[in-house]
């Protein structure tokens, strides 16, 4: 369902190199994609074993434990810093 109507975890990761693009300079852009790859292979490797040991305590335990790391990810949106400006400063000059 998420992959019809947000795109899935390519679109994810699409977005993230394209937020690392803008708040990057080209002298250090390929170490933030990498590090944006590095997070995405991370939890790649971390989720199926969590998932697991969740699964065996509770069918609804998987469902908190990801709505609680979701409520932890919004005070990393919110110090992330706007790229709009930045681009329209750009264009402008």
């Amino acid at each position: 369902m998420f992959r019809l109507i947000g795109g899935g975890p390519n679109l994810a990761i699409a977005l993230c190199l394209t937020m690392a693009s803008d708040v990057s300079t080209g002298a250090n852009r390929s170490q933030s994609f990498c590090r944006v790859f590095a997070a995405s292979l991370l939890t790649d490797l971390v989720g199926p074993p969590v998932t697991y040991a969740t699964l065996r305590h509770s069918l609804w335990l998987p469902c908190l434990v990801c709505s609680l790391s979701l409520l932890c990810t919004y005070p990393v949106l919110l110090s992330m810093p706007e790229t709009m400006s930045n681009s329209q400063s750009t264009e402008d000059k």
